[in-house]
């Protein structure tokens, strides 16, 4: 461990917009790194300020304290890379030694230039938060940074997830009429349009309101957020109804301009896209599948869903097992893990919601080779002829 100049002061960082046990870890990753960091709690005495943007709330934090501490330097911390603005410095998720030294070092350099600065011209105005418009965080609302209000889900288990999700159909999986019965029809419900919107919203970089007749829903691409003036009660009672597409009833997109907003969006009202449309998709579902969706043919899982994140649905960790070893069918999955195909339906509608499957074309089944034919057919005659010959021996 490198011993800091004693003519340099120790850093001062504060960490942002984690939960308190991923805090209590980055913060040991620190103080085992160097002895140039001092970590503390009160953010006014803070010369540094990291922020972990894979958390729901991260821009809202960031904005605030780049209003408020612009005189500090900004670190953000991400597993995906990020688009920045000048001055904010970025450490890319898993942290190693070497970056975090490197990102310390630019740090204290920053930091000198603006001490520099400080006394020869007035204090620099605060930088922009990466990847937004300036006014895309609605700070009316804030009066100081926000503890992140993602937290993992709970996992439930048969009975529980009944209580969540509402009642399921009991589907018998050998019955064909009940597995084509299952089956729905995903642009008959508001999930569909969230998608869509959430899609339509990233493609061209606008902030989109859902026009349902409803509860306000507004989508946020750039800090990968959604505010939803509804409880989660009432969102899975409007998610069981059928959409009235007819013309007069039909839903639209508006773009919102970030200055016509009110100033009353609660922070306790955002919520990452992928948390609303996994529990959307889910009380759409109610154990049946989507109608695109072929029950026998083989699924692919891409990768695990983030189910620290996400309403962990029963039998899914096992679930996903499976489909990671190897693609099968929803009907196949249900019978080799003997569970009801309902919560496998269930499972997978939520994993189509955020385009972690794919299907793909059954493998074509193995043809017996000629060679293979006429063996088998000698083999046959000959055993017979050795019978015969064995009898008129005796």
């Amino acid at each position: 461990m490198t011993r800091p100049d004693r003519s340099e002061p120790t850093l001062k960082l504060a960490i942002h917009g984690v939960p308190e046990q991923s805090a209590r870890t980055m913060q040991l990753f620190f103080q085992q790194l160097s002895e140039e960091v001092s970590l503390i709690d009160t953010i006014d005495d803070a010369d540094i300020h990291l922020v972990d943007m894979d958390y729901s709330g991260s821009y809202n934090i960031l904005s605030k304290l780049q209003r408020d501490q612009s005189q500090c330097v900004f670190i953000i911390t991400s597993l995906t890379d990020r688009n920045l603005d000048s001055g904010i410095i970025f450490l890319k998720k898993p942290l190693s030694k070497q970056a975090a030294q490197i990102a310390l070092k630019k740090s204290r350099l920053q930091l000198t230039k603006q001490k520099t600065d400080a006394i020869t011209q007035s204090p620099p105005p605060p930088v922009n938060s990466p990847s937004v418009e300036t006014n895309n965080i609605d700070e009316t609302s804030l009066t100081h940074p926000p503890i992140s209000k993602q937290k993992t889900d709970k996992q439930f288990n048969e009975k529980l997830f009944s209580n969540f999700i509402g009642m399921m159909p009991e589907i018998d999986i050998d019955d064909p009429d009940q597995i084509s019965r299952a089956a729905f029809s995903p642009k008959d419900y508001f999930f569909c349009y969230v998608y869509n919107a959430i899609k339509t919203a990233h493609q061209k970089g606008l902030i989109l309101e859902i026009n349902a007749g409803w509860k306000p829903l507004i989508v946020f691409p750039h800090s990968q957020e959604i505010w939803l003036d509804a409880t989660d009660h009432q969102l899975r009672a409007f998610a069981n109804l059928k959409i009235n597409s007819s013309p007069e009833n039909r839903i639209s997109f508006t773009t919102v301009n970030i200055k016509d907003l009110p100033g009353n969006k609660q922070d306790e009202k955002f919520q990452s896209e992928q948390s609303l449309l996994w529990k959307l998709a889910l009380w759409t579902s109610k154990g049946h599948y989507p109608s695109n969706i072929d029950p026998e043919k083989p699924i692919i899982l891409k990768h695990w869903p983030n189910l620290t994140r996400l309403v962990v649905t029963p039998h899914a960790l096992r679930i996903c097992a499976l489909l990671i070893k190897q693609p099968q069918s929803m009907l196949d999955v249900a019978k080799t893990l003997n569970i009801g195909p309902q919560y496998v339906f269930a499972f997978i509608t939520a994993c189509s919601a955020l385009n972690l499957i794919a299907q793909v074309d059954k493998p074509p089944a193995r043809k017996q080779s000629a060679t293979k034919k006429n063996n088998s057919l000698l083999s046959k005659i000959l055993s017979k002829l050795r019978t015969q010959t064995n009898d008129d021996s005796t």
